[in-house]
């Protein structure tokens, strides 16, 4: 039928053909099919070709690549924390490094020991690595459910083994390069004498106090991200999706067309299904849909007209259309914004009727009330297919997100499954506790209907709520976790070098407090210097965050990427952890 426009075609291009190619080339025969259907052309559609792998990839590829550069964030963070405390260290191996190089070594030599010495570390640490990932796996997979596709099928494969080797050579050859740096630049007779000892300690703190700053700056990019996520789920969690989920079970069913293959068959159970559903004790309301909300079946859609409307009725729109019954839209706890529902005497031998959306009310009748209008919609007869039919509008309601609880796709439509009934159905029970506790008797009283027909998708409809946000609730988790734990290991990391710094500086705090500085006076200086630290951290960790929030923006849901809120939040708990990271030593102190 030149109405329908569900079809969708697959091809293998041939050998030494560019993607753009085919892709003209669909587009030139777009082109001449609409010059021979002028229905088709008066639609403005028009073909598009696309790689299927970039189409199936679509939908995960976002949200993998924030999650792997929330990886490589707390690796950079690790590697931040490690290289500071190399460094401090190998301040303290200054007279050990200078009696190797007095006997012999060479400063490639000394270079090469620090270097296999982080390489050892790494190695160690990937290994462990590798056992934990296994051991958590299963429980990563299964947090993730199947919001992020193919995961559930990851392994721990070779090539994931050579990927892990590769990181852990480079994250050796990252963390270690401060280290070896400042061991090729190393003066043994300087170091033996005292020459420079102060020049040396000196340049090893501020290299140290570089890495913390990374460490705060990277940080706060991963918390502000986090934030983001974390508000972005909670706000999506709270939007109003049109329908009310709670207590609701559903479930499909099939008509076979050799048995209900004429209308008044698909009304006649339509209607016994409702009624006997609908009886059962525990159930407020029971009503039948050919599509119910968040399902992952293919999109029914139709296009429409409305009288009146701007370039007369032969201006075709498209809308989302839905069959139902009276008791449905009820039973899932839509709401009626103007007119009335639908009813058991709008049926084949009445009017045509219509429910539409406030999507629909609004850009159709601006400023006016649909109801008495009337819109043009293709629709199915059973002598005729599909015809255009035009209904009158006498019911408005809130817009019910069938696809994603985050967006409005388009308006829709609802039509009266006892006027254009399909043998496609499904089924919504509001019960007045829990949902499950129906099971057994919905299939006892469909069994008792007709034993032949077979129930599927038996499930409450606050599952396909959780399928549908399973996605950012997954990724607010994982970025939320790895967001954690690097502020954990930055704080570790400030505490260390804070703490190896005071160390170095017992002598001349000494002196201090013998010249009559307090303990408020130490504290401070110690304070200070780290808080300048981290303060150079926070700043250069909000303006990277800033310009990396676009990254993301794809991913939130009422939440704009440069919110103020999560800025500061990441600040503060950066700061928090930073400045309690810094108590110990400056109490030492």
């Amino acid at each position: 039928p030149r109405s329908q426009y569900f079809l969708r075609t697959l091809g293998r291009l041939r050998d030494g053909v560019e993607p753009q190619e085919a892709a003209e080339e669909v587009h030139a025969i777009g082109l001449q099919v609409e010059s021979e259907h002028e229905e088709y052309a008066a639609t403005g559609r028009g073909f598009a070709a696309a790689g299927l792998h970039a189409e199936a990839a679509a939908g995960v590829r976002r949200t993998t690549l924030v999650l792997l550069c929330a990886v490589a964030f707390v690796v950079l963070v690790a590697c931040a924390n490690v290289g500071g405390l190399l460094l401090a260290r190998l301040a303290h191996r200054r007279r050990e490094l200078a009696i190797r190089s007095a006997i012999g070594a060479t400063r490639r030599q000394l270079a090469i020991q620090l270097l296999i010495e982080c390489l050892l570390v790494a190695g160690g640490a990937g290994v462990l690595g590798v056992v934990l990932a296994r051991l958590g796996l299963d429980a990563f997979t299964t947090l993730a459910g199947a919001s992020v596709e193919r995961l559930p099928a990851s392994e721990l494969s070779l090539p994931v083994l050579i990927a892990t080797a590769g990181v852990t050579l480079g994250v050796a050859l990252l963390f270690g390069a401060a280290p070896v740096a400042v061991a090729s630049r190393f003066t043994a007779l300087d170091e033996l004498r005292g020459g420079s000892r102060w020049h040396g300690e000196r340049a090893t703190a501020a290299r140290s106090r570089l890495l913390v700053a990374a460490e705060v700056a990277i940080g706060v990019v991963l918390l502000h991200g986090a934030v983001l996520l974390g508000r972005s789920f909670v706000e999506l969690l709270r939007f109003d999706p049109g329908f009310d989920a709670d207590r609701v079970l559903t479930f499909r069913v099939t008509l076979p067309p050799e048995r209900y293959g004429s209308g008044t068959a698909l009304t006649g159970v339509a209607r016994e299904l409702e009624r006997a559903l609908g009886g059962l004790p525990g159930v407020e309301a029971a009503g039948a849909i050919n599509q119910l909300p968040l399902d992952d079946i293919p999109n029914w859609s139709t296009t429409y007209a409305v009288r009146g409307a701007p370039g007369g009725a032969d201006v075709t729109f498209e809308a989302d259309a839905r069959l139902v019954t009276p008791a449905y839209l009820p039973a899932i706890g839509a709401r009626l914004i103007a007119g009335r529902w639908l009813r058991e005497e709008d049926d084949a031998r009445g009017r045509p009727v219509v429910l539409i959306d406030e999507v629909l009310a609004r850009r159709a009748w601006p400023g006016r009330s649909a109801i008495g209008e009337e819109i043009r919609v293709n629709a199915w007869r059973e002598d005729q297919g599909f015809v255009d039919t035009w209904a009158e509008v006498v019911g408005v309601i809130a817009h019910v997100r069938h696809h994603d609880p985050a967006r409005e796709v388009r308006e829709e439509v609802f039509l009266p499954f006892y006027q254009f009934g399909r043998n496609q159905l499904a089924v919504a029970l509001r019960s007045t506790s829990d949902p499950a506790a129906l099971a057994n008797p919905v299939r006892s009283e469909v069994a008792r209907i007709d034993p032949d027909l077979a129930i599927t998708s038996l499930a409450p409809l606050e599952s396909a709520v959780e399928r549908a946000t399973a996605a950012p609730r997954f990724a607010a988790a994982v970025v939320g976790g790895f967001a954690i734990f690097a502020l954990l290991l930055a704080a570790l990391g400030i505490h260390g070098v804070v703490s190896y710094a005071v160390a170095q500086r017992v002598p001349e705090i000494g002196l201090r407090r013998a010249l009559g500085a307090t303990s408020r006076d130490v504290v401070r200086l110690v304070a200070g210097q780290g808080a300048a630290t981290i303060a150079v951290g926070v700043a250069v960790g909000l303006l990277a965050a800033l310009a990396t929030s676009s990254a993301i923006q794809g991913l939130l849901f009422a939440v704009e990427a440069r919110d103020p809120q999560a800025a500061v939040l990441a600040t503060a708990a950066i700061a928090g952890a930073a400045s309690t990271a810094m108590l110990l030593p400056a109490r030492y102190a």
